[in-house]
């Protein structure tokens, strides 16, 4: 099963190559703050195995929490340049800071499937190389 350390490593090295300068954060001081800080930006990594079977809810070992749910939402309308970054089997989905509020909301009966988060990313591929190119400067507006 991979990790998010084993995510982190996967992505780190494409980072490091166009000189995004990632570090990764751990901050219990401010519950909620982002896995990985860049020159550009912000993310929070998350990590599947696989997709469930006949496009069911993505059950997540650590979905994104309200503090880091809050956190993303908050940046991102302040103007930040903040993603969650999710891996699920090889491919690679990021999701803007504002819409991870929604995606993985209290409310909502079921976590997302595989429909929902295709079509709610702003990036998708097969290598964390795309993944990193396009966390260079991936919010445009």
């Amino acid at each position: 099963m991979p990790s998010e350390k084993q995510m982190w490593d996967v992505l780190r090295t494409p980072m490091v190559k166009i000189k995004l300068d990632p570090v990764r954060v751990e901050n219990p001081a401010l519950p909620g703050t982002p896995d990985v800080n860049y020159i550009e930006g912000w993310t929070e990594l998350k990590h599947a195995d696989r997709w469930p079977p006949r496009g069911g809810p993505l059950q997540l070992n650590h979905p994104p929490t309200p503090e880091q749910r809050t956190w993303l939402l908050r940046r991102w309308h302040n103007g930040g340049n903040c993603w969650l970054t999710l891996r699920v089997g090889r491919e690679w989905l990021i999701f803007r800071g504002c819409d991870v509020i929604t995606l993985w909301a209290d409310t909502r009966d079921a976590p997302p499937n595989k429909q929902e988060l295709e079509a709610a990313a702003a990036w998708r591929g097969e290598t964390p190389a795309g993944a990193a190119a396009f966390l260079v400067d991936g919010r445009l507006d």
